[in-house]
């Protein structure tokens, strides 16, 4: 060290201390107990645990619990779970009962201690029937934690069938269906997890009644296909309280809402992505980036003379940026943005999760879609819980000067969600879109995925009026009864189905027109939608659901009036 210059020396010193502080921080992590870093594997947004966490929160028992971004990790949901048990006095019998049914999920060591034995269960058979129903253990393939304590998991897997049927007017089809499904995740001490599940679904009559399930209409389902498949795959790294780094696949949601959220709805397609979170409950920020999907085509180039044919399809990305604040436990306010751009590669401008993309666009010019906005959750009253979220598309012409707000295209939601009792809460909302929001000038800009919404479903122009009546019982029982008045008012056609005006009804055609009166020039359409979900699991793991959409047409040609009934009862998950 004496050999060296003195900057040198100095250097050397703060890169050395640098060194073994960071040392001594990586090793206070991997000594920290387990219970605070394990289980960051990620639970699917879809998962039922979710809803049941946003009633108690209503109730207003979990304030710090943010349904407006999901997925999370397993231990995110163990917390919830456990600020309950601690007070179990206060819930009603079912919400007892709902609680243990989750806790025996979700918490590693009473998954291990209940699981059930399914080939113990079937060899027992009727015996066994009412010991599955008291006892209520998970059928699990294999569950349990290595001698060390450093690895933990599960491995599930599973069966169904049922009954799909689609009525269109005098066309009614119908057929029948069979799943098969694996899940597992794995858990690590010092803050690594895993998740993966896969499930296909096959019939022998139309593929017509799987397109009506929104997980397995995608690209991957030609049209003559009577069967499909999802998946769904995360990688996570978590720290007990401040960050947490997700890379996967699988069903998202962000935002605020009754029905869709305006930002992203967990049953838009599946895409790739990473996410990036930092921060406490209270205060925290949300980076997500993701690639959507664009079909490929074959292209002929000349190389030294010869001709190469490639399958090449251009490249489209997602990002967003959430930031929430809780100044209160009744109060959670948020501001979010995101940006769609395409045609190039990873952008070094939006890979930066501190910069905000508003200020990025300014710079590069108008070729990439941004849009912005905000959340509020407010609930005055402990049963009472209001929600609002604004999203603004554009607020002017390309090139104009300043803000012009008589040109805007944008979205809105609000609602209110008011507890009835223990288990049951009715939720009002409504809905509005301005003409041409979420679609772009360029086409590959378009806030979509596989040519569906990304947020809310009811598409550009249109508004919505939903009520719902949700109610959780025993045996994770969940009924939810819910009837929509949607208007929607969508571009003109001739005969053969082609656009014949861009009026602002079309998600995938875009002009530099804001501003635009909703309805005007479109094909306005009126939908009367009744939906009914129900699913039971009166012996754990044997899940019954059934699911009908009726929509009746009262105005407009290019939708027709159909009816929807999904029946499926599966063993496994």
């Amino acid at each position: 060290m004496a050999l060296l210059p003195q900057h040198l020396r100095q250097l050397t010193i703060r890169l050395c201390t640098v060194v073994a502080l960071g040392t001594l921080a990586l090793g206070s992590i991997a000594l920290q107990p387990m219970t605070a870093r394990a289980q960051a594997s990620i639970v699917p947004a879809l998962h039922p645990v979710y809803d049941w966490l946003a009633d108690q929160r209503v109730a207003g028992r979990l304030p710090q619990y943010q349904f407006e971004v999901r997925p999370m990790a397993r231990a995110e949901i163990i917390a919830q779970l456990r600020t309950l048990a601690a007070m179990e006095s206060s819930l009603s019998e079912g919400e007892r009962r709902l609680l243990r049914d989750f806790r025996n999920e979700f918490e590693q060591e009473r998954l291990e201690a209940n699981r059930g034995f399914t080939a113990d269960f079937f060899r027992k058979l009727p015996s066994a029937l009412w010991p599955a129903i008291r006892d209520r253990r998970d059928p699990v393939i294999y569950a349990g934690t290595s001698a060390d304590s450093m690895v933990s998991g599960a491995v599930y897997v599973a069966k169904g069938a049922g009954t799909l049927s689609l009525t269109n007017g005098s066309d009614r089809r119908s057929g029948y269906v069979t799943t098969g499904a694996v899940r597992g995740f794995l858990n690590t001490r010092f803050g690594l997890g895993w998740h993966f599940e896969a499930d296909n679904i096959w019939t022998a009559t139309d593929a017509a009644l799987i397109r009506q399930l929104p997980r397995y209409d995608t690209e991957a389902m030609k049209p003559y296909s009577t069967s499909s498949y999802e998946y769904e795959s995360f990688v996570s790294y978590r720290s007990p309280k401040y960050f947490e780094l997700v890379m996967g696949r699988g069903s998202q949601a962000m935002g605020a809402g009754v029905t869709d959220p305006l930002i992203l709805r967990a049953d838009a397609p599946y895409f790739g992505m990473m996410r990036l979170r930092l921060g406490t409950p209270r205060f925290n920020f949300v980076y997500l980036h993701g690639a959507l999907h664009t079909n490929a085509v074959d292209e002929t180039m000349a190389y030294q003379g010869n001709p190469i044919t490639s399958r090449v399809a251009p490249d489209r990305y997602l990002v967003s940026h959430r930031l929430t604040w809780s100044p209160h436990p009744r109060l959670s306010l948020a501001l979010h943005e995101q940006m769609i751009y395409s045609n190039r590669g990873l952008d070094l401008n939006y890979l930066n999760p501190v910069v905000p993309m508003v200020l990025a666009q300014a710079r590069l010019g108008d070729r990439d879609n941004l849009l912005m906005g905000g959340d509020v959750v407010f609930r005055p009253l402990n049963g009472t819980q209001l929600v609002g979220s604004v999203l603004i598309d554009d607020v002017g012409k390309p090139g104009d000067e300043g803000v012009h707000w008589s040109e805007i295209k944008s979205a809105m939601t609000v609602g209110i969600e008011q507890r009835l009792w223990p288990g049951m809460r009715l939720s009002l909302g409504y809905t509005a879109t301005t003409p041409f929001v979420y679609s772009h000038w360029m086409r590959l800009n378009a806030y979509e995925d596989h040519d569906k919404p990304l947020g809310t479903a009811l598409g550009p122009n249109g508004e919505e009026l939903a009520a719902r009546l949700i109610g959780w019982f025993p045996l994770r029982t969940r009924v939810m009864l819910g009837v929509r008045a949607i208007r929607r008012g969508l571009d003109p056609v001739n005969s053969a189905g082609v656009v014949t005006a861009c009026v602002g009804g079309n998600l995938l055609c875009g002009k530099l027109e804001p501003g635009r009166p909703r309805y005007v020039g479109a094909e306005i359409h009126d939908i009367r939608r009744v939906e009914l979900e129900a699913e039971s699991e009166v012996i754990r793991g044997f899940p019954i659901a059934f699911r009908l959409r009726d929509d009746q047409v009262t105005r407009g040609t290019q939708l027709r009036s159909q009816r929807f009934v999904d029946l499926r009862f599966r063993f496994g998950f």
